[in-house]
């Protein structure tokens, strides 16, 4: 799932990643016992992130992150900017615990950049293209 601003929020803050428990099987009642479940609950509705310039968050919303997770960040963001330094410590420790991160900020963007870019600036354009590339390599390593 790819999240723009408050899209990118939700990826991080309320663990949309996370499934509800399976479901109860409900015995067959044909048979004296019901046969043994063989399905298991996927452990996550959704199995890769990207997230642009994600909106107001806490660095330690970062430590919610369970999957393959890319971010991609504004080269200024008055929304982020302040916890940039946490949320990359935590992500760069993760990343040593063996998750897929990646982290990638384009020179010259500012918030909202690569969700609706202006293209007649050079530089976000090269960005909002860099982010798209980046955003489909994501899927492409982790689907």
């Amino acid at each position: 799932m790819a999240g723009y601003c408050y899209g990118g929020t939700i990826n991080i803050s309320s663990k949309p990643a996370r499934a509800n428990p399976a479901p109860l099987a409900l015995p067959d009642l044909t048979h004296p016992t019901p046969p043994p479940r063989s399905a298991v609950a996927p452990k996550h509705v959704v199995d890769v992130f990207v997230s642009l310039h994600p909106g107001s968050l806490t660095a330690a919303q970062f430590e919610a992150v369970d999957v393959p997770h890319c971010l991609i960040l504004a080269d200024e963001d008055i929304g982020f900017d302040g916890i940039r330094a946490g949320a990359l410590a935590i992500l760069e420790r993760k990343k040593a615990e063996g998750l897929a991160v990646a982290n990638y900020l384009h020179e010259g963007t500012v918030h909202g950049s690569y969700a609706r870019p202006f293209l007649a600036d050079a530089r976000i354009r090269k960005g909002f293209e860099e982010a798209t590339r980046q955003t489909g390599e994501w899927f492409s390593e982790h689907l």
